[in-house]
Formats: structure tokens, sequence, C-alpha cells
């Protein structure tokens, strides 16, 4: 199956749960759209300043994402990650073989960075994708969590702290980061 084809089945998939039937040109066109739009992608409030504040601070910043390598990276050449994050640093899904939630991914985006997992700090907003899965990779995550979810109670043992807002962030890992541990991610 092409690219195209599990785009439209996916498209046509999502919308017939909602009992809406979609022909598969018009989910090739919300695929159109969405493509487009995503050239036009901002970073949230405050991730600029989070950006600078870890570079300043002397902190190494990477990126895991999941997806297509191409799309991904479309994605954040438009928010302009690269300024903050060397490319050798961008661990994509399909360009390591492997996806979150697999701790797997974790453990070698470490192994890359040259750094113990106690040193390894995650920031994400998944519960289920980023901040279970890196703490069982040895990491200490960083749930930003303005949607005040809750963890999921199967994972009662991981070790997390949380915050609402990206202005939030810095001082966690600062904290983190006086625990005398070396260089973060």
């Amino acid at each position: 199956m092409t690219l195209e084809q599990l785009r439209i089945e996916r498209t046509v998939a999502a919308f017939n749960e909602l009992s809406i039937k979609v022909k598969d040109e018009t989910a090739l066109q919300l695929q159109r759209n969405y493509e487009l739009e995503q050239t036009r992608l901002t970073l949230r409030d405050g991730a600029a300043a989070l950006f600078e504040q870890l570079r300043d601070g002397g902190m190494d910043i990477g990126l895991i994402t999941n997806g297509p390598t191409k799309h991904q990276m479309n994605k954040i050449k438009a928010l302009e990650l690269l300024n903050w994050v060397d490319e050798k640093a961008v661990y994509i899904s399909d360009g390591i073989g492997m996806a979150k939630p697999d701790p797997d991914v974790f453990h070698h985006v470490q192994q890359r960075a040259a750094f113990l997992p106690e040193q390894m700090v995650y920031v994400g907003d998944a519960w289920h994708n980023d901040i279970a899965p890196s703490s069982q990779a040895g990491w200490f995550p960083i749930w930003l969590n303005p949607r005040r979810q809750h963890p999921n109670a199967a994972d009662s043992n991981v070790k997390y702290m949380e915050c609402r807002a990206l202005n939030e962030v810095m001082p966690l890992v600062m904290a983190l980061n006086n625990r005398d541990t070396g260089c973060l991610l």
C-alpha cells in the first residue's frame, strides 16, 4: 500500500467512526490541506524562551518524535526548531526504526547522546507516549500537562515532575540539574 493510499484509508476510516461517508478524493484533499497547514505551524507560547534558557544554561537539547521522517522534518523546519536542536539530536521514529511508547526509543537516544539514563530529562505532554516510557528507560520525565489530565493508574511507580505551562519547565530542569547528575537532554 502506498503512503497516499494509507492516508486515504486512515481518513475514510476516521470519518466512518463518526458515521460520515467521505470519498477518496475528499480524503486526499483533506490530506493536502493538512500538509499545507503544517507549513504554517508556530511554536507554543514560551517555547522559544525555554529553548534559549536551556541553551544558555549549557543544556543539550534533543527531540524525539513519531512519524515519517520527511513529514516530521517538514514540521521541525516550519517550527524552526533547528535553531536550538542540532539535527544530529533529532530522532524520528521512521528514521530509527522504533517508535514511542517503546522505551527502547529512549535507550537508543540515551546511548547516542552518550549520557547515563539518570542524566536524561524528557519533557512531554502525553502520558502514554512520553512520560511512562521515558521513566521506564531510567530518564526523569517532566509532564507538561496544561489540560490537567490524570496519569494512568497502572503507572503508579512512575516518578515525574509536572507543570502546566512551558514557563514552569526551566525551574524544574534546574532543580533536577542541581542533583549533581551532570548534563541533561
